[in-house]
């Protein structure tokens, strides 16, 4: 199957603004991008220098506004699950996928912030053991009604969520260490890593093979999320070559994340990608 390119909307940092996410949206569904994505931070601690920004915007807030002036593309959020509640994830994201036609993809990571953990009353030290549950609760809530659970973390009464999402919708694992891996192939319905911090041109192959040899279907989804092929940071021939080394490993969707914040040159790179990576318009 030919390789997806999906955009990370601006949803943090200086690029971001309403402005910024609506026009990115509209034009990365107008070049034919396969899906917008969002990303996951609900708050800042003041010592925690490791985030991405201090500003971000709610990634289903985010997305719902992208999803409201659309039509096709995909809508693909990635979601530290544990810092949840499991029904309310099942709830909001069934909820978004009727609401916008049956378009919604979610990836469940369990973070690295032991103090935004703290900061929202979460475990951090549980936080794998619950994205196990979190996964089973949601599926079970979304294709059963007035099932009670009893997992070694959550007690829930046996209650329904409706509406059902519009479509199946995939939960993708994201991570970047052996855990991760194992739970993507073991619970998820796809990978969904990152180039920066795991996945580079020289090992490609052998993340790919990993994950490969325990689910080794085209229904399970190989995905890599970057911000190396921002135009700003990488030639076009560097872009090239790292889109042939993923290709050839068999990666099976890219998200793109651009750190430009002028929002004309962003969207100019945009389409500049789009032509570069030969994808299609609708």
């Amino acid at each position: 199957m030919p390789m997806e390119y999906a955009m990370a909307l601006p949803q943090g940092g200086r690029a971001a603004n309403p402005e910024a996410i609506r026009r990115v949206a509209v034009e990365a569904e107008r070049l034919g991008y396969s899906h917008l994505w969002t990303n996951d931070h609900i708050t800042s601690p003041q010592d925690d220098r490791g985030h991405i920004s201090p500003f971000m915007f709610d990634p289903l807030m985010a997305i719902t506004v992208a999803g409201a002036i659309t039509t096709d593309i995909g809508l693909g959020v990635q979601l530290t699950a544990p810092y949840y509640e499991p029904l309310w994830l099942a709830n909001s994201l069934a909820s978004l996928d009727v609401l916008t036609g049956g378009r919604v993809l979610a990836s469940f990571g369990i973070g690295w912030s032991e103090l935004e953990y703290a900061a929202l009353s979460s475990d951090f030290h549980t936080r794998g053991a619950r994205l196990d549950e979190i996964v089973e609760i949601i599926r079970t809530a979304w294709s059963q009604d007035f099932v009670p659970f009893e997992t070694p973390h959550y007690s829930l009464p046996a209650v329904k969520i409706s509406p059902k999402p519009a479509h199946p919708i995939p939960l993708w694992i994201s991570g970047t260490s052996e855990p991760a891996y194992r739970r993507a192939t073991q619970i998820g319905d796809g990978y969904h890593g990152h180039a920066v911090q795991d996945i580079v041109i020289d090992n490609v192959d052998e993340k790919v093979a990993r994950i490969r040899k325990d689910r080794p279907e085209d229904s399970f989804t190989f995905s890599v999320y970057t911000w190396e092929w921002d135009l700003a940071r990488r030639s076009e021939d560097e872009i090239l070559a790292e889109q042939a080394a993923y290709e050839a490993a068999g990666v099976q969707h890219v998200v793109i994340a651009l750190d430009t914040a002028e929002l004309d040159t962003r969207l100019t790179n945009i389409g500049r990608l789009a032509e570069i990576l030969e994808i299609a318009p609708r």
